[in-house]
């Protein structure tokens, strides 16, 4: 698990990046050096101008410096996620706004804006713009955030208004109709007390799958947003970041097929699916079902909404530096999708059964759900005799609606039967709390670390089966920790060895396409062990640097995904035209 180290010039490095930290879980306090000074160039510089998302541990992070976010054309929280080793970021099937990730093996993972997680899977893959800062991390960092994850993360850290005024504006075009426009502003007064800044972006593609049955161009993507951010800084020691943003994607990932295997006259890539966008000709509801709330009425879309309201404050007092950092998040979600390509469903015989273009496709789905989540963090940090300490405490509170609808149509094309297979609404509401806290310190040429967090969480689930009429409803509380110790000791200034073991966990959480009864789907909480040590060195002055990883990872009372009809549907399916896949 290599990756390169880079220069340790560039305040975007990696080497950078790990001189912030010191192996702790954030950059040193202001009000206090480190032990030993750290001898790379532009590093203070970094750590005041460039804010980063608080890591556990730098050996498992790869950032990602602008010149190579800017070269690759990197846009989408997949893409980075694509760039460091030992990490997968698969778009999610059907939806083309949504990713699941893969560290080390281990699915899930999540998306981090500014410290605030994205927990809606399906409505992840938000259009990125106005950055200061990109970082995966890789295995667990049980002292990461409000909501740390077992498996990895992307975090991002979004444009803080500066001190001097700027701005930024680029726009771009390429292959299948891509247009995009982005652009940043930053407006600061008189005496520096206030900043502003205004950013925005515009990205859209053309659907490059064809659709013989429905006329229609499929697996589109438009997605925009905008951006308030504000920093007010009323004396020498305190600053305090506001921002509020919407975003919007829409876009599909429809499964298709190459139009030579299909037999289609078409261009690239084909599907059969007779589902359109306009069902204005159907019976209202869909098919004249007796489909309940607004989603009896979704065509063949896939729409994402997220507002993102952050606040942090920093004060830098005698008794040391104070962070206080709260979010809220709401993602609504409304698709109609269907997961079969016109045809029958597959099944034990007929895993390709013949596309037969049904109307009201042969698995389609409906979905309306909306998630909101608060979180809160609030710590202190300060250096005690050799050792760099922080004690923090941190809550959240969520609540999620998925109201949900699955049409099953079989029989022959040109007199199909569709049937209500099922229409539910789940509501999961649930909080928590976890105190934490880290030290570290150096000695000479080794460096000790040191972290643990505990907690305690509450999930309550309701559901209505609209079908029978049914309900019911399911409370779990349970308590929850991790933590890490690590060690690394450099015997000369160009080479190192390093050990650390940690404890990560994920909170539990429901899929909702796998409840068919209450407490079905809840999966979690659960918790991996992963150790890990390696070796690490620089020549010309830091100019080349390498490292090797080695790591042994165990997990216990992992959840299952559910998938039911996913696993043939998703055999070979890509979101990307370039890679062409087959089914």
């Amino acid at each position: 698990e290599n990756s390169p180290a880079g220069n340790p010039d560039d305040p975007t490095s990696d080497a950078a990046a790990e001189a912030m930290r010191m192996g702790g879980d954030e950059p040193a306090a202001q009000d206090a050096a480190p032990a030993t000074p750290v001898d790379i160039a532009g590093v203070a510089e970094a750590a005041a101008e460039t804010p980063a998302p608080a890591i556990a541990d730098p050996y498992l992070v790869t950032a990602l410096p602008d010149w190579r976010r800017e070269d690759l054309f990197l846009t989408e929280a997949g893409e980075y996620v694509r760039q460091a080793p030992n990490a997968v970021a698969v778009l999610t099937p059907g939806f083309g706004t949504g990713n699941r990730y893969i560290f080390r093996g281990l699915a899930g993972g999540g998306t981090y804006i500014d410290g605030i997680r994205l927990s809606e899977r399906t409505a992840n893959d938000i259009g990125l713009f106005d950055i200061d800062r990109v970082e995966v991390v890789r295995g667990p960092a049980p002292l990461l955030g409000a909501l740390p994850s077992a498996v990895g993360s992307l975090q991002v850290a979004l444009h803080r208004p500066g001190t001097e005024p700027y701005g930024e504006f680029e726009g771009y075009y390429g292959a299948f109709g891509l247009g995009a426009f982005r652009g940043s502003l930053d407006m600061v007064s008189a005496n520096d007390v206030l900043g502003v800044n205004f950013s925005g972006y515009y990205q859209g593609t053309g659907g490059y799958v064809d659709n013989p049955v429905t006329g229609e161009s499929l697996n589109q993507s438009d997605r925009w947003g905008g951006r308030l951010g504000l920093r007010l800084s009323p004396a020498a020691d305190i600053d305090w970041f506001v921002s509020a943003a919407f975003m919007r994607a829409e876009g599909l990932n429809i499964l298709n097929a190459d139009c030579d295997d299909a037999g289609a006259d078409c261009d690239d890539r084909v599907s059969l699916t007779g589902f359109s966008r306009d069902v204005g000709d159907l019976l209202t509801p869909i098919g004249g079902l007796p489909i309940a709330g607004d989603k009896g009425f979704f065509g063949l879309s896939n729409d994402t909404e997220t507002a993102l309201v952050t606040s942090d404050i920093e004060w830098r007092s005698n008794l040391g530096t104070v962070s206080l950092n709260a979010g809220f998040v709401r993602t609504s979600q409304e698709a109609g999708i269907d997961f079969a390509d016109g045809s029958a469903v597959r099944a034990a015989g007929a895993p390709l059964p013949p596309a037969t273009g049904y109307p009201l496709g042969g698995d389609l789905r409906l979905f309306d759900e909306t998630r909101r989540e608060f979180t809160f963090d609030g710590s202190i940090a300060r250096r005690i005799g050799p050792a760099h300490v922080k004690l923090g405490f941190s809550a959240h509170d969520r609540r999620e609606e998925d109201d949900f609808a699955a049409v099953l149509t079989s029989g022959a094309a040109a007199s199909p039967v569709s049937t209500l297979n099922a229409d539910r609404l789940t509501v999961e509401d649930g909080n928590g709390y976890s105190v934490y806290g880290s030290a570290d310190t150096r000695l000479g040429g080794l460096e000790l670390a040191l972290g643990g967090r505990f907690g305690e969480d509450t999930i309550d689930l309701r559901q209505t089966q609209r079908l029978t009429g049914s309900s019911g409803s399911s409370s779990t509380s349970y308590d929850y920790w991790g933590g890490y110790a690590q060690a690394r000791y450099a015997p000369t200034d160009g080479t190192a060895i390093f050990a650390r073991a940690v404890r990560g966990y994920e909170l539990a959480d429901y899929d909702p396409a796998a409840l068919a009864g209450i407490g079905v789907g809840l999966g979690g909480p659960w918790n991996n062990w992963t150790y890990e040590g390696g070796l690490e060195g620089s020549l010309f002055g830091g100019r080349a640097q390498a490292r090797l990883t080695g790591f042994y990872m165990t997990a216990d009372d992992l959840p299952v995904p559910y998938a039911p009809g996913f696993t043939l549907l998703t055999a070979g399916q890509s979101g990307h035209p370039e890679c062409r896949p087959r089914r």
